[in-house]
């Protein structure tokens, strides 16, 4: 026997017009400004938390080294932190800080 699943739906549910309506006032209150302020550069806070999952890294190496086995989790990063050191590599080196204060922001997120 098939046990049949209740879906639940939080928020409203909008036809095709109401959606563009409602993406249409959203639009009107993203106001830009013409650069980026350079408080809200992100890299410094990537570095710190790439530390931290580095740590995490060396750690769970000493762990299955010493035969105490590993979270699956865990095993992902094991199996994924070069993927994650060299990303972090790489967005270091081309998101400048001259670079991001050019982009556009969106003014209401800082005010």
């Amino acid at each position: 026997m098939k046990q049949e699943k209740i879906l639940k739906i939080n928020g409203v549910m909008l036809d095709k017009k109401q959606l563009e309506n409602h993406l249409q006032k959203i639009a009107t209150n993203h106001n830009l400004n013409n650069k980026s302020n350079k408080d809200t550069y992100p890299i410094p806070h990537m570095i710190e938390n790439f530390k931290i999952i580095e740590m995490v890294y060396q750690l769970l190496n000493e762990h299955l080294k010493l035969g105490i086995s590993v979270h699956p989790a865990g095993e992902w990063l094991l199996d994924n932190f070069y993927i994650i050191e060299q990303t972090v590599k790489q967005i270091q080196k081309e998101m400048t800080l001259k670079k991001y204060t050019r982009f556009c922001r969106n003014i209401k997120w800082y005010i």
